[in-house]
């Protein structure tokens, strides 16, 4: 049984573990899926969310990138954390997944053939610096590419070096992307599409596809980290939308898609970038392979076959239940 405060007491029944366990809202769901008690406690502060069981802490963070890379100005003590995004290297106390919540979040939805496609896209947001890097490297080396139909963009785009808002199709935001993105309705705004109308709509509208991925040949993704693999919605939206797309992100990135059971676009696109150890020669690469290949595509029956296997893939792994995955970490910690 468990009680929360200002709440009602929501289930009786559940089975009472010999190992206390205490979480906020976010763990009920898992606890009454899995017939599991706990005691809440509603956590504050800007952490993540963690649940204690006996002894152990257990941090919980599902935005990998906040914290993961940052282990040293963690702000709570913890003796094992459960993320998304694998890092380089042993990591003590980590629990990590290559298998993140955006796998679940992007809707498929039905969009045109490869052959009814023409252009490229690149759409950033948040600010980076490593996709700072990007924008200058398309500004200097690729300007030319922006004769062709096209979509790109980049909200925060302040400290690049090449500014490139005449070439942005939408205007950037004067808010920061953080607070923008909450209470942006897809239905509403243009720049997002829900192609098929019987598709319920993700609860974050930044899980929809874009009109790039229906009208474009092929896109440029700029991963959230460039420093370990961390695949987010970002990589999810072309393979459920159907089409080719280049990576600019860590070192491997590639391989441990393919790891994964995804199949990437060697050698219809040059993808030897995934091998160099250098971040700015890297994404001087992987740039050169996609516009080489937006210049000259090729053997399009072939690379839909690679798009039509990884939407397979995608659907597998959501045949398998993203809170079963979960509670499978923390189930070791249990003992009834």
């Amino acid at each position: 049984m468990y009680t929360l405060k200002r709440y009602k007491i929501v289930n009786k029944k559940l089975r009472q573990p010999k190992t206390k366990i205490v979480a906020d809202l976010d763990f009920l769901p898992i606890a009454e899926k899995y017939d599991c008690g706990f005691t809440y406690q509603e956590f504050t502060g800007k952490v993540p969310k963690y649940i204690t069981i006996g002894d152990l802490t257990i941090n919980i963070d599902c935005d990998g990138l906040n914290y993961l890379s940052k282990q040293d100005k963690f702000p709570v003590d913890y003796d094992f954390y459960i993320t998304e995004g694998i890092l380089k290297g042993p990591q003590t106390g980590v629990i990590a997944s290559p298998f993140c919540s955006e796998f679940w979040s992007v809707p498929f939805v039905e969009t045109r053939t490869l052959e009814k496609r023409q252009g490229w896209s690149c759409v950033m947001r948040a600010s980076r610096p490593h996709r700072d890097t990007v924008n200058d490297i398309i500004a200097t080396s690729h300007r030319n590419q922006f004769t062709k139909p096209h979509y790109y963009h980049y909200d925060e785009d302040q400290h690049c070096q090449h500014d490139l808002t005449e070439y942005m199709m939408r205007n950037k935001s004067p808010r920061p992307f953080r607070e923008m993105h909450q209470d942006r309705a897809p239905q509403e705004n243009s720049n997002y599409i829900i192609l098929d109308s019987t598709v319920e709509p993700p609860s974050n509208p930044d899980f929809n596809l874009g009109p790039w991925h229906d009208h474009t040949l092929c896109e440029l993704v700029v991963e959230a980290s460039a420093s370990f693999f961390f695949p987010t919605e970002k990589t999810i939206k072309p393979i459920v939308a159907g089409m080719p797309f280049v990576v600019a992100s860590d070192k491997g990135f590639l391989r441990k898609l393919r790891q994964m059971g995804f199949c990437t676009f060697h050698p219809y696109i040059n993808e030897s970038y995934d091998h160099i150890d250098n971040q700015y020669q890297r994404f001087q690469t992987a740039i050169e392979s996609f516009f080489n290949f937006v210049d000259s595509p090729n053997n399009l029956s072939k690379i839909k076959e690679i798009c039509n296997h990884n939407q397979q893939i995608i659907k597998k792994i959501r045949s398998h239940d993203q809170q079963q995955r979960f509670w499978k970490k923390i189930r070791r910690f249990i003992e009834f």
